[in-house]
């Protein structure tokens, strides 16, 4: 299993303007760049450590992520509508 606490990778993301969150697999938040801190309006530290359930308006079944993570696969063509955890709704994607 990968260790994502001593991963130095993840310091690939701190320069992307585009918004990177990572999981462990219990959906506690052990990576979120600057981007992301500036999209929802949030300071890393306040994100990291917490669950992202905790953080933005969604439970076990309404997060697509706590949803991959309890089903161990990917979710394919669904779109996704983010919103940040002040409500606020941006571009759509499809992962």
């Amino acid at each position: 299993m990968l260790d994502l606490d001593s991963a130095n990778y993840l310091s690939l993301f701190d320069e992307f303007s585009d918004g990177v969150l990572v999981t462990n697999a219990e959906g506690v938040i052990v990576y979120y760049n600057q981007a992301m801190s500036r999209i929802d309006e949030l300071p890393p530290d306040q994100a990291l450590s917490r669950k992202i359930t905790d953080i933005y308006d969604l439970d076990n079944t309404t997060s697509m992520v706590m949803q991959c993570l309890a089903k161990r696969t990917t979710i394919i063509d669904e779109p996704i509508y983010y919103r940040t955890r002040m409500g606020k709704l941006p571009t759509p994607f499809t992962p």
